[in-house]
Order: C-alpha cells, then structure tokens, then sequence
C-alpha cells in the first residue's frame, strides 16, 4: 500500500495533509507544552445548536488553528469535504 503513494507523488501528500490536520484539529489549545497554539478548541462546540453560526464559527476555528500553524498558508482556499 505504501509504495502506491510513493508512486504517486499528489496521493501521497494528500493522505500525508489529512493525517496532519486531523492532529491539528483533535489537539486543544494548549495542551502542547511548547506549542501553545497548536490545536483549536473545537470541544467548545460539541453542545452547541446545529445552526448556520455554529457551523461558521467551527470553519473559523479550523481556519485560525491551520494559520497559526502553517505560516504563509492560504486557509480561505480550503474547501469542504475531501474529496
């Protein structure tokens, strides 16, 4: 399987960006001892309404937590979903 993603170079580094953002956003804010900003605090969420708003400020969260890690990143050219 591995050596699938070796061959491809763009599947591989895509599987590689999932794996590291799925760290990013299960990882709270300041539980990293030296990095203090790696992570979001989406946990605040988990009771909150299903609305438009929420949904907003969940996307803001996850755009806040890849910027503060990926300096020079682009976060409003993410899409949703992974396709």
């Amino acid at each position: 399987m591995l050596k699938e993603y070796l061959n491809e170079p763009s599947k591989y580094f895509t599987v590689k960006l999932v794996f590291h953002l799925s760290h990013l956003i299960f990882t709270q804010k300041g539980q990293r001892l030296r990095l203090p900003d790696l992570g979001t605090n989406l946990l605040q969420f988990i009771f909150n309404p299903n609305d438009l708003q929420t949904w907003d400020d969940v996307q803001y969260e996850i755009k806040e937590g890849v910027k503060n890690v990926a300096a020079g990143a682009d976060p409003m050219a993410m899409k949703r979903g992974i396709d």
